[in-house]
């Protein structure tokens, strides 16, 4: 059995029976679904949404609600809508149970409740945005719908970047909220 490490906050590969195993989190899963032509993490997407929501709403514990909103996708990997769809509920539940986990583990699962339609409006407009700038040949998608933010310029950060943004934020959100944060997250 590997080291264990309490519920990181960016990707790690394997979990067994609840406790999170291995190595330390990194930001390199989920990044390259379909043709694209650009790196592009969740953790960036997370950051960006999060910066967002704080200067739309200037509440940091909605925008902490939006940072960790796709969490589970750190254990799980991040599918397409439509391989979620084809896998069947099962693999829904799991991530809704890995999901549920983590925030509350960072006690973000009230907050991310009452929020959850404005979390998941924020969500579905970041995607035309990530849309133009990673893939090489788009193709309509339903989300092209709904209306890009304003302001929010999709970088396509390399892993540590990424990470590094992510973490500056987390921080940057924890203190802003009176919360506190584990010192290996930041090392």
């Amino acid at each position: 059995m590997g080291h264990q490490w309490s519920i990181p906050l960016v990707p790690v590969s394997r979990h067994r029976c609840g406790v999170f195993y291995d190595r330390p989190p990194t930001t390199d899963s989920g990044a390259r679904q379909g043709r694209v032509t650009r790196f592009y993490s969740v953790a960036e997407h997370s950051y960006l949404g999060a910066n967002y929501v704080l200067r739309e709403r200037k509440d940091p514990l909605v925008a902490l609600a939006f940072l960790f909103h796709d969490a589970a996708e750190a254990y799980l990997k991040d599918l397409a809508r439509a391989v979620k769809h084809a896998v069947g509920p099962a693999y829904s539940s799991i991530e809704a149970n890995v999901q549920e986990v983590i925030l509350r583990k960072y006690d973000l699962l009230e907050v991310s409740e009452r929020e959850a339609g404005y979390i998941k409006d924020i969500d579905r407009r970041l995607v035309p945005l990530e849309k133009a700038a990673i893939m090489k040949h788009p193709q309509p998608w339903a989300y092209d719908q709904f209306q890009p933010l304003p302001g929010v310029n999709i970088a396509c950060f390399n892993p540590p970047e990424a990470k590094d943004k992510w973490l500056g934020c987390y921080l940057r959100l924890c203190v802003d909220s009176g919360r506190e944060w584990e010192k290996w997250e930041l090392d």
